[in-house]
């Protein structure tokens, strides 16, 4: 089960190829990878596969819920017994053949309504994330305290947000946040959480980054404007 986080791929084609030489299905969380790119093809496309997000955070929201996508039938047809309390077909709610055991994960009308309604304007969201993105590597370049991630934009990777790995970032994200930029910090790593625990010398790279990662500003309603003050905003902070 690979994870694409941010937009960013995971080693997705060794791992689909070790899967495939162990006859192992790959199923991709793409909840963070939505309309960005990996050589030409779609993250969550690569495995027999892909879940997508529509929390109010991603690209498009349903305000919960998601997709599975696959070319696979047979998975299509399970799939949507278990999505569908175990009917094989939709029924009519009283006389059904439940073949199997299943659970209630239907997407509403109302909630498909909501995220179709929002395709007319993805083109100008993946754009404007895109220019966000563009600029805050462009003007914190010279700010070595903090630095933004790369995204590979040509190749079409698209940024769902923009990280960066930042020193201080606790203080940074108050210091924004009382300026009205709000941030968000990263999940602290998972081997911390209790039902995870390990060492942190078990993970040092997680252990290490997840004090520095932080989300900044990206919202789509942002400005070039807006995105530079919170650029000013960061060097003011740092140079304090």
């Amino acid at each position: 089960m690979p994870v694409h986080v941010s937009g960013r791929a995971a080693a997705i084609e060794e791992i689909v190829a070790i899967a495939r030489a162990r006859h192992l299905s790959v199923v991709e969380d793409a909840a963070e990878g939505f309309c960005s790119r990996f050589k030409d093809s779609c993250l969550g496309t690569f495995g027999d596969t892909g879940c997508f997000s529509f929390s109010p955070n991603k690209m498009i929201t349903t305000g919960q819920g998601g997709v599975i996508v696959t070319n696979d039938e047979s998975i299509f047809h399970r799939l949507r017994e278990l999505k569908d309390q175990g009917r094989p077909v939709r029924g009519t709610g009283g006389a059904d053949v439940h073949d199997s055991i299943g659970f209630n994960f239907k997407l509403t009308n109302l909630q498909a309504a909501v995220g179709l309604g929002q395709l007319a304007s993805l083109g100008e969201r993946m754009q404007r994330v895109r220019r966000t993105y563009s600029i805050y590597r462009d003007e914190l370049a010279g700010t070595k305290t903090i630095r933004v991630l790369p995204f590979n934009i040509e190749a079409g990777e698209q940024p769902q947000w923009v990280d960066a790995l930042a020193e201080r970032r606790d203080q940074l994200d108050e210091f924004l946040a009382k300026n009205g930029a709000g941030c968000r910090r990263f999940w602290f790593p998972l081997h911390t959480q209790k039902p995870y625990l390990r060492d942190d010398t078990d993970f040092p790279s997680s252990t290490r980054l997840g004090k520095a990662a932080i989300w900044l500003p990206s919202a789509f309603q942002m400005t070039d404007d807006e995105v530079r003050r919170v650029c000013r905003l960061i060097s003011k902070f740092y140079s304090e």
